[in-house]
């Protein structure tokens, strides 16, 4: 035979006999799986679930981050104007003569110390819960 006779089918065959040729074949794919199918489905079953689990703690870790964020900005939000009513009121007591304000120096002194415990300690936290120790 030739190398042409090999490349191409005989031209002779009718449409209807290769429609009923190709209705007479066996199927490409069988309709039920196989044992060794079925046993590698089995198999590979665990390792579905630990990656829908993994999937699962990936999301979670995500929306921790996300939330993470949203509150270190409000926690910074609230620094600010905390730092800025405080600003706000020693301008007054500087110059609260001349606008008849006038705090006491404990009153004063109790303000800017527990300010300032509460800026460094919603930092120390805030800190502590973006970064925590792994």
């Amino acid at each position: 035979m030739s190398q042409q006779s090999l490349d191409k089918p005989p031209l002779n065959l009718s449409i209807e006999t290769i429609i009923e040729a190709i209705k007479n074949s066996a199927p490409a794919v069988p309709s039920e799986p196989d044992e060794r199918s079925t046993e590698e489905f089995r198999e590979l079953e665990p390792v579905s679930n630990q990656a829908q689990e993994f999937s699962i703690k990936l999301q979670g870790q995500a929306q921790d981050i996300k939330e993470r964020k949203t509150y270190a900005k409000r926690f910074f939000a609230l620094g600010c104007v905390w730092v800025g009513a405080i600003t706000i009121i020693l301008f007054l007591q500087g110059f609260g003569k001349h606008l008849g304000f006038n705090l006491s120096d404990r009153v004063l002194l109790v303000a800017l110390g527990t300010t300032t415990a509460n800026v460094l300690g919603v930092i120390y936290v805030v800190a502590k819960y973006l970064f925590p120790r792994r």
